[in-house]
Order: C-alpha cells, then structure tokens, then sequence
C-alpha cells in the first residue's frame, strides 16, 4: 500500500522514502491519490488547497477531471466529500476537541481511516498541534489502527512542537520497544524537540548518534539544528555543525541552508564570514533567493550598503518583495534620510506588493527620527484606510513623533486611544513617553509615568532606569542618581556601560567619584 508522508513539521517533508506498512501516513492505490500526495504536503500548500487535495484524492477523482456544476444540477461526489468534510471540520473547530467528533462518528460509521488521515493533516498545517496530539494519543487506543512508524513520527513531532521533549523522548523509546527501527524523519523529529526546549546537549548526542552510526543527518535534519541554535544564539555551534556538513554524510548545503548561515553570520556580526559565504553560495551554483539578499541587507552598516545589495539582487533577475523594501526603508530611517524612504515605499506600492505592518512602522520610524510629525500622522491614518490595523509598534512610534517634536500633549492622546484600541502599552511605550518628558524638563509626569509603568505591572528595564539616572545628575541630585541606580541593580537589570557612565556623570566631587568606583568594584 502506498504511503502519504507526513513528516515531522513543514520542512522535514521528503526527508525519508515512504515505507509500506499500516501507518497514520496511509494513502490508497489509487494513482490519483498518490499524485495529488506531494501536492497535499508541500509547504507552500494553503490549508483550503491541502483540504481539497485531501477531498479529490479520497473520491478518487482528479481535480481536472471533475466537470463544472451548472445552476439546479445535483451535486458532484466530490463536491459531496467536501461539505461534509467542511461540515466536520467546523464541527472540530466549535468543539475545540478533534477526538469528541471524530469517536462521535466512528460510533456512527460515518468517517474512514482516510477522513482522520485527512484531518490529522489539515490540523498540522493549521499548527494545531495540542489537537494532533490528541487525535494521536485516541488513536493509539483504537483496535481498528495500526500504529506504526509514521504515527510515531507525528506524535514525536507533535510533542516536540509542545515544548515537552520529554514525552518525545518516551515515544522515541516506545517505538524502538514496538520493534520499530527509527528513520531519519523521527531522529530529526526528537533533536528539535530537545533543541526547541534549549536542551543541546541531548540535541547534540543525536545529531552525534546519526552520524556515527545512522540513520544519516539530511539537509533537513541540518536546517532544523542550526536554525535552533542560531535562535538561542549559540552563533558558534551554528558555525560548526554547518562546516561539518558532508564530512561523514552526504548533505550538502541548499538555498534555505545558506540563507541561514547567511543570516546566522549577521546576527553573530561576522560581516567578512558572510560575505565569504555568500560569493560561495554565488560559486555554488546553488540558485539565490529573495530571502539570500534579504538576510545580506538586514545586516548592512550604511545605505550604500544596503543600495549596493539591492542592485546585486537586481542584477541577479531577482525581484525584491515586502522585507526587501522594508529592509531599504530601514536602511533610509537610520540614516535619517525620510524622503528617500517615502521614495523606495511609493516605489513598493506602484509595483504591486502590499505594505506589510512592518513596512508601515518602518516608514513610520524614519518620520519619528526626523520629527516629521505630518508625515506620520498620514501614514498612520492610511494604516487604517489600507485596513492594516496599528499595533501597539505603530502607536509608539507615533508617540515618539510627538515626543521627539516636543508635543506631549499630543503624546499624552495618543496613549489615551491606544488603550481604548485594546491595547496594552509596554515598556518602550511608557520609555518613549518618559524621554519626551525629559526633553521638556517636566520631571513630575516623568516621575508619575515611572510610576504607571509600574501599576501596569511591566518591570522597567536598564533604559528607563539610565534615563532616571541621566536626567537625576543634569538636576545635580547625586544621591537621587545612585539611589536609581541601585535600583536598577536590585531589580535583576545588568549595570551595563551607558548606565554606568550616566552615574559617572552625575558625581559632582571627587568623593562622589571615589564612592561609585567602590560600589562598581562591588558588583563586580
């Protein structure tokens, strides 16, 4: 029987052959079911389109084939397979519990092995894994399913996604006890479970095990490890387990493993390495993507840099998309240079792509930086023509326009109608809001918002606390300087160096200086 491969989330999918045995992963013989499969587990494959895969494949008729339904003609078999799929799906969905209507209709005889099949795959694609696991635990129940390798598969998936490595770890084990060999897929699987919940060092006694003795790392198996570690940024290891691709397998690197590495670099600041890697990349032949020129322009130092990269990314016939523009824009804003951003969004917008929320704040940025107040009170208010709701990014970034112009009036309304937007200010908000007062010299609404930041329940953090300091020592009130940095320091916050040369320059004597000097050599 052929098999469907679900794998372990939606890029593990074709990392091992499919296996001829009664699994979760269970397809028909039927040719049609067995094409639309890659189709149905590809990763681009909207959940509708995945569902109506799933529908055409059980009914054994291909899309294609299917002929259109006039006005008062009865309705199609697989137009019938669709509505009470979506009936089921809705009926998951009103529940919140899979298993309540799938048993229900297993009582009823009126669901098959393919419609759990079905769902188990739409639910992975719609990232509802605490119902995935569910339907698996019920299954492992059900005398009528065989539980086999893919189910394993899934479940170690699933738990992994959960943040419980452990209970992967105890599937991992039970399907060797079941006399179930483990295949590359459910190896992966088990890293990034321990490697999501920050485990790496049983992560990395797997990646070991499937080098030394197999079943072999695949590309896949690599881009799930070092994407764990870029994000816990263990920049090193990252570095490592990439240089030691093909030593003792035959993995080689990808588009997405070098546009990770690519990014990886940039995030450790290893500019040169990073480089390097991309004119091997270029070398390669390995084809490049948005996402490669993207992850370079994330990272540049100026705005030649980032036009520089932009006009690479042109000559490679690429076309830039929303993070490439974004990326340009925020190049633009940091230079202060707000009419050549406004220039490169126009641009965006006459091309065809749609601002993301991200673009808008980024212009936005560029508008607070320049005190360019009209500009990013119309941006913000096409945010919500554009129906782009503002989120609590776009209402500080606004703030800060007001602010940095002086206008905290204006400042004071706006956090007004962000609260009565549902939304929550947090700690850069409320910062925002304290150095506006501090350009204005109006210690006591800094002061009274130090203390609503604090009624909110949002722990302030090192900047806030500097800012206390900073604008204590301009007043001259040393003491008041060290009292806010001791604060600091008992509330968990690192004395980092900006805080520490703001109380430098609060000391008024040499005394004061002597004093500070000794309680540095305290915290030390």
């Amino acid at each position: 029987m052929a098999t469907l491969h679900l794998s372990l989330n939606a890029r593990l999918d074709g990392c091992q052959p499919a296996e001829k045995n009664k699994s979760l992963i269970r397809g028909s013989s039927n040719p049609i079911f067995q094409k639309q499969s890659c189709l149905l587990m590809h990763k681009d494959a909207s959940p509708r389109h995945a569902w109506q895969v799933v529908a055409h494949a059980m009914a054994g008729i291909a899309p294609e084939t299917k002929k259109t339904q006039g006005a008062g003609e009865p309705l199609s078999r697989v137009a019938r397979k669709q509505l009470k799929w979506e009936k089921m799906m809705k009926a998951i969905e009103d529940s919140g519990s899979a298993v309540d209507v799938l048993s229900n209709r297993k009582e009823d005889e009126k669901i098959s092995k393919s419609d759990v099949l079905g769902t188990l795959i739409r639910l992975r694609q719609l990232n509802k894994w605490a119902m995935v696991l569910e339907v698996l635990i019920w299954l492992k129940e059900q005398d009528w399913w065989n539980f086999g390798i893919q189910d394993f598969n899934l479940i170690i998936a699933a738990y992994g996604k959960l943040g419980q490595p452990g209970n992967a770890e105890s599937s991992f084990t039970e399907m060797r006890e079941a006399g179930l060999e483990p295949n590359v897929a459910c190896f992966t699987s088990l890293l990034e479970a321990h490697a999501r919940a920050d485990n790496f060092e049983r992560a990395e006694s797997i990646y070991r095990e499937m080098v030394e003795t197999g079943p072999a790392p695949t590309e896949v198996t690599y881009q799930v490890y070092i994407n764990a570690l870029c994000k816990a940024e263990r920049f090193d290891d990252a570095e490592r387990i990439f240089n030691s691709m093909g030593v003792k397998d035959e993995a080689k690197p990808d588009a997405r493993l070098y546009n990770l590495m690519i990014h990886t670099y940039g995030k450790a600041r290893k500019f040169s390495e990073q480089q390097s890697l991309f004119r091997r990349m270029k070398g390669s032949g390995v084809p490049m993507t948005a996402v490669t020129f993207n992850s370079l322009m994330a990272f540049q130092k100026t705005v030649e840099d980032a036009e520089a990269c932009l006009r690479h990314m042109q000559a490679a016939k690429i076309k830039p998309d929303v993070i490439t523009y974004t990326g340009l824009i925020n190049a633009y804003s940091k230079a202060r240079r707000v009419e050549e951003a406004q220039a490169v969004f126009r641009e965006m917008v006459a091309s065809g792509i749609k601002p993301s929320r991200t673009a808008y704040n980024t212009l936005l940025d560029a508008y607070a930086r320049c005190k360019e107040v009209e500009g990013a009170e119309s941006l913000f208010k096409k945010m919500g023509q554009d129906r782009c709701r503002p989120d609590v990014h776009s209402y500080t970034t606004l703030l800060a326009a007001y602010a940095n112009s002086g206008n905290m009036k204006k400042a004071e309304q706006l956090l007004k109608r962000m609260k009565q937007a549902g939304l929550e200010p947090n700690v850069v908000t409320y910062g925002t809001l304290m150095l506006g007062y501090t350009s204005v010299h109006d210690t006591t609404a800094l002061l009274r918002t130090f203390e609503e930041l604090k009624k909110a329940g949002i722990k302030p953090n090192a900047t806030i606390f500097t800012l206390l300091i900073r604008t204590s020592g301009q007043q001259e009130k040393f003491s008041d300087a060290l009292s806010w940095f001791k604060m600091m320091v008992e509330s968990g916050c690192s004395a980092d160096q900006r805080s520490r040369a703001a109380l430098m320059d609060a000391c008024q004597t040499s005394e004061q200086k002597e004093e500070v000097l000794d309680y540095f050599g305290t915290l030390n």
